[in-house]
């Protein structure tokens, strides 16, 4: 539904973007990096590895190694961007609730089978469902990568995991005890969950995000899904 009119629900964020002429009127969030500005990533990175996953070209099963090499370019940027005023944290699912068992183990039977159908070079790439696996291995390689960037980032780049269930209700938390830690803070996720929580503003999905590097400024922008306006949208609805 929000993918179907964006205006409505989105706004276009920004930061550290020069802003044309032309995009004066549009619905915008722009902000620059300086001593007064910083930025918070609040990464959900289940959605960011799924993202950089599966944007591989012709790959229906991308490999630990590729995920590794594409998930530390990805944050790697976002830690440009920030700066090293600002912040990126990554949240991680903990186990998963009992009701949940069922489609894990579907999940893990899927990745299992597709495995089997590579190893006999029976896949065919045609086929958008087998191009929508995550290899087994795929979490750990996100994770290599993260702490390998920790070496060099280690006062701006963090990782938060939960104990138990997914990592909304983190983020959630994370906000409430860190209110006015960073001037701006975004959350970026294509879960839409996010919404039911007060403390949560919006969020910006991985597949919006363009990354832009011109004289000396690293920039960011993206689509910025507004909880107010979602919520606006359906009192006017109701009424």
């Amino acid at each position: 539904m929000m993918d179907a009119d964006p205006a409505r629900f989105c706004m276009t964020f920004t930061w550290n973007c020069e802003v044309d002429g032309a995009d004066n009127g549009a619905d915008r969030l722009n902000q620059n990096c300086n001593e007064c500005n910083t930025l918070g990533l609040l990464i959900d990175a289940s959605s960011l590895l799924y993202h950089v996953a599966m944007k591989q070209e012709k790959v229906v099963y991308a490999s630990p190694s590729t995920i590794h090499d594409s998930c530390q370019i990805h944050v790697h940027r976002l830690l440009r961007v920030v700066g090293r005023k600002g912040g990126v944290h990554l949240f991680f699912d903990g186990l998963p609730p009992r009701e949940k068992f069922p489609s894990q183990i579907h999940r893990m039977s899927q990745q299992a089978a597709c495995g089997d159908r590579l190893a006999r070079r029976d896949v065919d790439e045609d086929n958008h469902e087998s191009g929508r696996l995550l290899h087994h291995l795929a979490e750990w390689a996100f994770v290599e990568a993260i702490d390998r960037l920790r070496q060099r980032f280690s006062n701006t780049l963090h990782m938060h995991r939960a104990s138990v269930g997914e990592a909304e209700p983190l983020i959630n938390q994370w906000l409430v005890q860190n209110d006015g830690k960073y001037s701006r803070v975004v959350i970026i996720s294509e879960d839409s969950d996010f919404l039911v929580y007060d403390s949560c503003p919006g969020f910006m999905p991985p597949s919006t995000l363009v990354y832009e590097d011109r004289n000396g400024r690293h920039s960011l922008r993206g689509r910025y899904y507004v909880r107010s306006k979602f919520l606006r949208s359906f009192l006017d609805q109701s009424t």
